[in-house]
């Protein structure tokens, strides 16, 4: 169950917790970076080593954080098959890109015998029919 952002779980003692969800992980990270970022600049402007060196420091760790948080998210994601790999995405555009094509490449001999120039309604109506079962067959293709 999730509410603004926040998920709500059951611990062990049978009460609900929030915690937060995988978008605010993130922007948390997201929001450490900025701001080391802006205290690494006003350091910067100061001239203070000492607070320069902390910064980078912090700031690296906040950018280390945040590429952590969003691969997780994402591999999170693709266990659950809300995100899929791009080897995948291109292997299943691929076999409906396939399917297409090679109806495509066959529609003027699959129909030509059955349209006719005196009947151009009949002819729509074949056409229509044949694009239908095209498309169909790419559904199925996934």
């Amino acid at each position: 169950m999730s509410t603004a952002g926040t998920l709500l779980t059951s611990n062990p003692r049978g009460t609900t917790t929030q915690r937060p969800s995988s978008r605010d992980f993130i922007l948390g990270t997201k929001e450490a970076v900025r701001q080391s970022w802006r205290y690494l600049r006003e350091a910067l402007i100061e001239g203070k080593v000492q607070k320069i060196g902390a910064w980078i420091s912090l700031h690296t760790r906040a950018v280390e954080a945040n590429v952590k948080a969003e691969s997780m998210v994402r591999e999170e994601m693709e266990r659950q098959k809300i995100l899929i790999p791009l080897t995948e995405a291109q292997s299943i555009a691929g076999k409906v890109v396939g399917v297409i094509v090679s109806r495509l490449n066959a529609l003027p001999q699959n129909v030509a015998a059955r349209c006719s120039l005196r009947d151009p309604q009949m002819t729509v109506a074949i056409l229509e029919d044949e694009c239908a079962a095209i498309l169909k067959d790419a559904q199925h293709a996934l």
